[in-house]
């Protein structure tokens, strides 16, 4: 019973999330652009109008987590000049619920970061987000969770492909996407290491990894790097699967993080 009440769950929590998200779903992290495909970005941008106009970009929680996203990027981008890079560009923050949850969509001109907020998702996920928190052994709340992740450590990982797309020699030659995304979490470690929040990194990822092995009986036993970037698109509709996954990435970058010496690594 406990098995089809979390079947139940995960079905009921991204049917709820494709009405908000439909002429979003296209537009994960991994979309690529080529200088010449204007209508792939116009149609990018028309989907995140339509979807804020759908949404009420007024509410407080909307405002704040704009905010919090706007200032981890900017120091985000004075890392990135500290270090001797240029920005190609200033990416924008745009906070909606889609069933992405967190992602960034650009090329090497234009490009969005698009944050979740928790007060606009519905039940159903605030339920499993809670559920996960509580059998884990998580000393967060979903809520806590949920703003710490998306809202914090993964604003700075999504910046991470923003590198990939726009600093020439940043994404190793024939990355998978197990390889970006390894990177870009530790983009993320680096960063918030630089900022001076190792402490505060070191207990979030303590918690992370509680989660990694809540979620682990999720996983199919042949998983690996290679069942990874096979299946990635059907992973990633896996919430338990992924999230494991993803929070494998986070203990992997945090057990780097003496290596980690600059927020834009160099590939010799």
């Amino acid at each position: 019973m406990e098995r089809i009440a979390k079947i139940t769950l995960f079905i009921s929590l991204f049917l709820l999330l494709s009405l908000l998200s439909t002429n979003l779903n296209a537009f994960n992290h991994e979309v690529e652009y080529n200088n010449n495909k204007t209508e792939e970005k116009s149609r990018l941008r028309r989907a995140i109008e339509m979807i804020k106009s759908k949404s009420d970009q007024s509410l407080p929680d909307v405002r704040l987590v704009k905010r919090q996203v706007v200032e981890i990027r900017d120091l985000f981008l004075k890392a990135v000049e500290q270090e001797g890079h240029k920005n190609k560009y200033v990416p924008e923050v745009e906070v909606i619920l889609t069933s992405n949850l967190m992602f960034f969509a650009g090329d090497t001109n234009e490009g969005f970061v698009v944050a979740p907020n928790w007060k606009a998702a519905p039940v159903p996920m605030k339920q499993m987000f809670d559920k996960w928190m509580k059998e884990s052994g998580c000393k967060y709340s979903g809520e806590e969770f949920f703003k710490k992740n998306f809202n914090w450590f993964l604003v700075a990982h999504e910046l991470g492909h923003f590198l990939q797309k726009t600093q020439k020699g940043v994404e190793p030659t024939n990355a998978t996407r197990w390889d970006s995304e390894i990177q870009a979490n530790e983009i993320a470690v680096a960063f918030w290491l630089k900022c001076g929040k190792e402490a505060e990194l070191r207990s979030f990822i303590e918690q992370t990894t509680k989660l990694m092995n809540y979620l682990k009986a999720s996983v199919p036993k042949n998983f690996d790097k290679e069942y990874f970037n096979k299946n990635y698109r059907e992973l990633a509709k896996n919430p338990a699967i992924y999230g494991y996954v993803q929070f494998l990435m986070y203990k992997k970058a945090w057990d780097k993080r003496a290596e980690l010496n600059s927020v834009v690594p160099v590939n010799k």
